[in-house]
């Protein structure tokens, strides 16, 4: 969602300006364009702040996405982005700090990432609260254009 969150406003000055020099054509089709510009913009805009805004609300759903994600990378092992998103939010596992935490369980112990970096929060709270903090922002900037429009 960020890509079109940051090429909406420049889409939008660009319609902007087109608006202004196909408005004031002479030429009757001109104007027609120049209103369905806007009315494409309009559409793009209330889809984009509509599913920005789902991102704002918490959502049981948004956790069961997040697990599953979580769960992919931790079934292919691609530790490098576990201990991304660990190293990020000073976190171990997901759902607690020994669920499907990195370093990856052997053996002889599950909790190696909380006993090894002394971490004591799971990561599905701060990363939920990044999430929703992003999509807040981006919701601000598409309502923002819309009301430029």
């Amino acid at each position: 969602m960020t890509i079109p969150t940051i090429l909406l406003p420049l889409l939008a000055l660009a319609n902007a300006l087109a608006y202004l020099r196909l408005s004031r054509s002479p030429k009757r089709h001109h104007a027609l364009v120049a209103r369905t510009l806007q009315a494409v913009q309009a559409l793009f805009t209330t889809v984009l702040a509509t599913l920005l805004f789902s991102n704002i609300v918490p959502s049981a759903v948004r956790t069961c996405l997040l697990s599953t994600i979580w769960q992919r990378m931790f079934r292919s092992h691609d530790a490098d982005a576990i201990r991304r998103i660990q190293d990020e939010f000073n976190c171990c596992g997901f759902n607690t700090v020994y669920d499907r935490a990195w370093p990856f369980p052997d053996h002889k112990s599950a909790g190696r990432c909380a006993e090894t970096y002394g971490r004591t929060v799971a990561c599905v709270q701060p990363w939920t609260s990044t999430l929703q903090r992003n999509a807040g922002l981006e919701f601000g900037i598409v309502v923002a254009v819309g009301l430029f429009q």
